[in-house]
């Protein structure tokens, strides 16, 4: 029999009824959906104790949405903005380690010679069916990207509408689910991000995927962001590509204006806030240090006194006094 025909043997040995069924990765290697039942509703390894103050970046349309009807959305992997983004390293030496442990326990007395061929037979079968099974599992998470930095210059610029927009502070326990309610083939965890330049490698199994999702390069470590993911039947299906999860207004605890905030504006949001039901809100009004290059945070009445005097002294150079000339307050 020719090399051909005793690879043909063994995959049609391989590729048929309960051989086929245990080959797939979803059960050969524990690789599937029935596995994200060991998924945990909550990271413990992260208490809520050790969970610093976290942001959300968003333009001024976005915020003025979220207060006339509280949600948020949960972004699923193939729409994040990093070509990078939660694309695991197949350990493909380690999946082949696999399944060639699972031909031993199924057939005890196959040799050497049989099993090395029942391997390369398979090989690039197990190798589709593990990716196809990392997709179908990572496809049905979203995640909800926060910062620590309310601060962060370069994060203004790409998420802020350059500066006009506002960071949003959440109280995260309210935008996670009742315990009570998660059912054991969900998840919803949050935990921060790993920045790293080695990309994670191994099997598309639940932990590693989690661990894909909150890994980031290096040159991301200046967002210091958390992540919060879940499955996406734990979310409200707006289209096939959005999904958003609902929250109580109680789960916005003060909004950071930007910088370059429309002063038009102010009024808006803050009126809008109240109507919701948004009177705990705190609103913060950002400015330009005029020696250093970072963002300073005042009050809204403390910023419009030092808009009143820049007024008052300089006249029609007022907004380049604010942002050129240090002050006694600017220390």
């Amino acid at each position: 029999m020719g090399r051909k025909s005793r690879e043909k043997k063994v995959r049609k040995q391989l590729f048929s009824g309960e051989a086929l069924a245990l080959l797939r990765p979803a059960r050969a290697t524990g690789i599937g959906l029935q596995d994200i039942s060991t998924f945990r509703a909550f990271d413990e390894s992260y208490s809520l104790t050790k969970v610093p103050k976290l942001y959300k970046y968003f333009d001024v349309d976005r915020l003025v949405s979220m207060l006339k009807a509280p949600s948020i959305r949960f972004t699923q992997p193939e729409y994040l903005n990093d070509p990078y983004e939660c694309h695991l390293t197949l350990d493909r030496h380690a999946l082949t380690a696999d399944y060639r442990e699972f031909r031993k326990r199924r057939s005890p007395g196959i040799s050497n010679s049989e099993l090395d061929s029942a391997v390369e037979a398979a090989e690039s079968q197990i190798i589709i069916d593990a990716l196809i099974g990392y997709r179908r599992q990572r496809d049905n998470l979203g995640v909800l990207s926060l910062s620590e930095d309310p601060l962060q210059l370069l994060m203004w610029s790409h998420y802020g509408s350059e500066h006009a927009g506002v960071c949003v502070e959440f109280d995260v326990t309210k935008l996670m689910p009742d315990v009570g309610n998660v059912q054991p083939e969900q998840l919803s965890i949050l935990r921060p991000v790993r920045y790293t330049q080695q990309k994670v490698s191994g099997l598309p199994r639940p932990d590693t995927i989690i661990e894909v999702l909150t890994t980031k390069s290096n040159h991301w470590s200046y967002e210091r962001e958390w992540r919060m993911v879940r499955t996406l039947d734990m979310t409200r299906k707006v289209n096939e590509s959005i999904h958003v999860v609902d929250f109580p207004i109680e789960a916005i605890k003060a909004v950071y204006l930007g910088a370059k905030f429309p002063a038009a504006r102010l009024g808006e949001v803050t009126k809008l806030a109240e109507a919701q039901g948004g009177s705990h809100i705190n609103f913060v009004k950002l400015y330009i240090a005029p020696h250093r290059f970072e963002l300073r945070q005042t009050t809204l009445e403390k910023y419009g006194w030092k808009l009143l005097h820049r007024e008052h002294h300089f006249g029609e150079a007022a907004h380049e006094a604010l942002v050129c000339l240090p002050m006694d307050d600017d220390a």
